[in-house]
């Protein structure tokens, strides 16, 4: 008799986080021909949050020059429960001149970000929240909870990323 396998929660993924890995999906949510393209456009300074950036900044931060590239007042926020991947991560930051004035913060958090955003008075909302390779290691339940939660968090017309990739993306 077969029987099913549950997925264990998982409080803390890899973070394998490989230079270049998402840098296709970047390119894509920042192309003038993505139909998103122009709410992000519109906005004075669009809030982009990477959500369970991993064991390293890289992601995030390939995020804000991608985005800068089309839109020079957009701002990262990268968020991860684990406070010492914050740390690691603004320290990364800081080693490369980057910094929260820069357009990149650094925060703990978990998929409940509206007590962050109120915090950091975003209460508008993210035009952007990519939340890549997080939620592959929670059950079907879990998945769903999570989504809607992250999703409560955009404003009017952002966008919801999630999937999961290989490490060359």
């Amino acid at each position: 008799m077969p029987h099913s396998r549950k997925r264990k929660k998982s409080s803390r993924t890899k973070g394998r986080t490989s230079p270049g890995r998402l840098s296709l999906l970047d390119e894509l949510i920042f192309c003038p021909e993505f139909v998103h393209f122009n709410n992000l456009k519109k906005n004075r300074a669009p809030l982009l949050i990477d959500f369970g950036f991993g064991a390293a900044a890289t992601t995030s931060i390939e995020l804000l020059q991608c985005a800068r590239r089309q839109h020079s007042a957009a701002r990262v926020i990268a968020i991860d429960q684990d406070p010492l991947r914050v740390a690691q991560g603004r320290n990364e930051a800081k080693a490369l001149g980057l910094e929260a004035k820069q357009g990149i913060e650094f925060g703990v958090g978990n998929f409940h970000l509206h007590p962050y955003l109120h915090a950091k008075r975003e209460e508008q909302g993210a035009q952007l929240i990519r939340a890549m390779n997080v939620l592959r290691g929670y059950g079907a339940h879990e998945q769903i909870q999570a989504q809607l939660s992250l999703i409560q968090c955009l404003a009017p017309g952002g966008i919801f990323c999630e999937g999961s990739c290989d490490q060359g993306g």
